[in-house]
């Protein structure tokens, strides 16, 4: 059975039973939370609030662990235990409040300046 999914982030709490109520009606069966730093890392009442609305709109939730600076991919081993450590956190909080499923990044390059 196919299911499709959206994905919230911080900036999208304000409005978050809004898109919600447009998921729904397209059809979404789930959600994919973005923890984006600080937001699910230190600032956790925040995610937790989008993913318990979430809930009580009648969806699964899902989370992507924080992807921005993480490279668990680094040839550097202090780097690469640094990025293990921030997405074992993601894993366990994920866990924790019960996720359908956590997605994550080896590593990300991000645009220095443009």
């Amino acid at each position: 059975m196919l299911r499709v999914g959206i994905n919230l982030w911080f900036k999208d709490r304000p409005r978050i039973r809004e898109l919600l109520s447009r998921a729904r009606a397209a059809g979404f069966s789930y959600v994919e939370l973005s923890m984006d730093y600080p937001f699910g890392v230190v600032d956790r009442e925040p995610f937790e609030e989008m993913m318990r609305i979430a809930r009580d709109e009648g969806f699964e939730v899902a989370v992507h662990a924080p992807w921005q600076e993480v490279n668990i991919a680094s040839p550097l081993e202090p780097v690469r235990r640094g990025g293990v450590e921030v997405v074992k956190a993601a894993i366990e909080e994920a866990s924790r409040l019960g996720a359908l499923y956590v997605v994550t990044h080896v590593t990300s390059c991000q645009a220095v300046c443009k």
